[in-house]
């Protein structure tokens, strides 16, 4: 550990000579098997355990973290001591939020907010949630106080939803709470937390317009947000069975025929303006909606026989025809 050199004196040998995105390269690899003090990791564990599943990172991190990551693996990889050349299975990279101005958070800038603030004053839930409300996780996304405040209002409604209890269940809330369950855990596979979050939003504007609430619906909506508002699921799971942890709970499942049941009023744009609405079931594919649509008057009356160059269609939302 020591060096004496020329003059005579004694220095201290410097070893940590690699950059820190180099020495943190390579923890994965050894996380699996910590304790083992005869190699990086076993040649069991290795097969099992790797390569990694799912990362994130941020994306400031590509070119340094990642690069020095895949380097090293494919290093170790052609020694024989892992199994397989890629680091990780699947790789996203979440976008920076950035101040209200558009830039960067920087002390430079003095336009720093530390999140122990904002929790203090909201939550830890409105925080979390605001978060993956933002927008797409992959996308650099602009802090918004009056989006902040939004969500922390719409976990407030949540709270009371507790004053709708009804025995009965409504016909509306219940197809909706099916559909519900079907694009929340469909937009969490794809990472679309924002798009899960409104949903969850769409769900609870329902109960409030029609003032009706089962507690198994509760349930289910309390299982919906628990990845989001975890201490708020978790507090109205309890109130409910007052048993384990909603973190636990079996994922809820949909009941197609509930959602077949419900029908919505869909849009019509023509060359991108909109002309008139029909009545459809939910979730119709682009051809049966389309059906619906010509027998439709006013598409006799505005479009007739003219040649429809492409129809651009959002199942439940939207249908824009251009001619």
């Amino acid at each position: 550990p020591h060096y004496k050199a020329k003059d005579g004196k004694v220095y201290r040998r410097e070893c940590d000579t690699l950059d820190t995105f180099m020495c943190s390269s390579f923890y994965f690899l050894r996380f699996p098997d910590a304790h083992n003090p005869h190699e990086l990791i076993s040649k069991d564990y290795a097969e099992k355990f790797l390569p990694v599943d799912f990362y994130s990172w941020g994306k400031e991190h590509t070119v340094w973290h990642l690069l020095y990551a895949r380097f090293i693996n494919k290093f170790l990889y052609d020694q024989w001591y892992i199994t397989n050349p890629e680091p990780f299975m699947k790789l996203v990279h979440q976008g920076m939020v950035l101040a209200q101005d558009g830039r960067k958070m920087w002390k430079r800038y003095g336009n720093v907010i530390d999140p122990l603030d904002v929790i203090a004053k909201y939550s830890s839930d409105s925080l979390r949630t605001y978060l993956m409300f933002m927008g797409p996780v992959e996308a650099d996304k602009n802090r918004n106080d009056n989006a902040l405040q939004w969500v922390h209002r719409f976990l407030e409604r949540v709270k009371r939803l507790p004053e709708f209890f009804k025995h009965d269940v409504h016909a509306d809330v219940d197809a909706l709470l099916h559909k519900t369950i079907k694009g929340v855990t469909e937009k969490i596979k794809k990472y679309k937390f924002n798009t899960a979050v409104s949903k969850l939003m769409i769900l609870v504007n329902k109960v409030y317009e029609v003032q009706q609430i089962t507690k198994w619906q509760l349930k289910i909506i309390a299982q919906l947000l628990s990845p989001f508002a975890t201490e708020l699921a978790e507090e109205t799971w309890l109130s409910l069975w007052g048993e384990q942890s909603v973190h636990i709970s079996t994922w809820p499942t949909r009941d197609e025929s509930k959602m077949l049941e419900t029908t919505v009023t869909l849009p019509v744009q023509i060359n991108g303006k909109k002309k008139f609405e029909v009545e459809v079931a939910t979730w119709l594919t682009e051809a049966d909606a389309m059906e619906v649509v010509k027998a439709s008057p006013s598409y006799e009356r505005l479009i007739g026989t003219a040649p429809i160059k492409k129809v651009i269609y959002v199942q439940d939302k939207i249908i824009n025809i251009i001619l």
